[in-house]
Parts: structure tokens; C-alpha cells; sequence
């Protein structure tokens, strides 16, 4: 009973999906925009720094409630809580009702983390962050997030909830190929640039050029 609750739970509760929100709420539909993702990062650029913090509280603090509750609900079944956050990862991902098409799932992730073993993910934390310092790329700190949580968790000895966090590794890993490839390309975002707007000032720029001005820069 407790792993069908963790599984259906952390599914439904993963499938909830903010961006969507309030991509129907302004009007704008995200999956025809920037890199077409229902998930934090693709806010950020298309809605603005604002409300990418309130799409990522929604996927984080979804995955940790399926966590907590999981486990304040079932705490004589052994790793159920990290059966609660894979699914929880898993429903961001493929959200039943858009298709099976939602985010990348990393906010979901640090979720799913914070909750599991919060002093683990807070040890964890300043790598993710120096990795986004020195490359200045999203993808950097979404690829320290989920490479240092299970092994952390496998260095103190939690060999058994290691194991199951990294099927949420893997899938999340699978969907960071486009931005493996935007990176080799010289196209992905710079999180600075993100930041300050600089991406869609340089987008307007270019569009305003002519073909003279092309041929002075060259």
C-alpha cells in the first residue's frame, strides 16, 4: 500500500506544472517559446526572473511534499518517501495531461533532494553553485545537482536510497542533451546574461540590423 501511494501520489502531485499556469494566465504558450520547456529556466527567459522563482517553489516544494508526506504516511516502508520523489521527478517530466511533455524536472529534483536528507543536499549545495560560477551555465549546476546527491549519498553510506535517486538522475540527465548541444553550438544561455536580460536586448538588436550593418561587422 505505502509504495502504490508513493508512486501514484508522487506522480499526480509531480504532474502539477506552474509554468503551464502561468503561460495560460499571460498568454503566452511557452512550448512555442525559448527552448519550448515547461519548467524554471524557460520562464526565466520568456517571463522574466519574477516568476521563474514562483515556478521553481511550485516543482521544488511539490517534490518535497510528496517526499514528507509519503513518509509521515508510511514510515515502516523502507525508501518508500525516495520512491515518492523519483515519481514526483518523473511526473514533471511526463505530466498526463500535456502530452507527457512538461519540464526537465531539476527544480523537482532539489526537491526531492532538500527533502530525502536536507544536510546532505545543503553540503552539496556549494558545488552546484561553484560549477554555475566557473561555466556560467544552468547546465553546469543541473549536472552537479545530480552527479554530487547520490554520490554524496553513497559516500555516507546510504547505498540503497543512492540507487533509487539516480533513476531520477538518469532521466533528468537525458533531458539536458539539447543543452549539451546548444553549449557545443555557442547558443546556449549565459545565467548572467538570463539575468540581466541580455539575451532578448542582443534577439532585438539582431533583428533590427541591415545588411550594411552585417557587413561592418565583418
Amino acid at each position: 500500500m505505502g509504495y502504490l501511494f508513493a508512486v501514484f501520489v508522487g506522480y499526480l502531485l509531480g504532474s502539477s506544472n506552474m509554468a503551464f499556469y502561468l503561460s495560460k494566465l499571460k498568454n503566452i504558450d511557452l512550448k512555442k517559446r525559448g527552448s519550448g520547456n515547461l519548467g524554471t529556466c524557460n520562464a526565466w527567459t520568456e517571463l522574466g526572473w519574477k516568476w521563474s522563482v514562483l515556478v521553481f517553489l511550485h516543482d521544488a516544494g511539490k517534490a518535497a511534499i510528496a517526499v514528507l508526506l509519503t513518509a509521515w504516511l508510511f514510515p515502516d516502508y523502507a525508501y518508500s518517501q525516495h520512491v515518492a520523489g523519483v515519481c514526483a521527478v518523473l511526473g514533471h517530466i511526463y505530466p498526463f495531461y500535456l502530452k507527457f511533455k512538461g519540464g526537465k524536472g531539476h527544480a523537482a529534483y532539489i526537491g526531492m533532494g532538500f527533502a530525502l536528507n536536507w544536510w546532505v543536499a545543503l553540503i552539496v549545495t556549494p558545488l552546484c553553485l561553484l560549477a554555475l560560477l566557473i561555466t556560467d551555465y544552468i547546465s553546469a549546476l543541473i549536472f552537479a545537482t545530480i552527479i554530487f546527491f547520490p554520490l554524496a549519498l553513497f559516500c555516507f553510506g546510504e547505498w540503497q536510497a543512492g540507487l533509487i535517486v539516480l533513476i531520477a538522475t538518469a532521466f533528468v540527465a537525458y533531458y539536458q542533451k539539447e543543452n549539451i548541444a546548444r553549449i557545443k553550438n555557442g547558443t546556449e544561455s549565459k545565467f548572467l546574461a538570463a539575468f540581466l536580460g541580455k539575451n532578448k536586448n542582443k534577439d532585438k538588436k539582431d533583428e533590427s540590423a541591415t545588411p550594411d550593418d552585417e557587413n561592418k561587422e565583418d
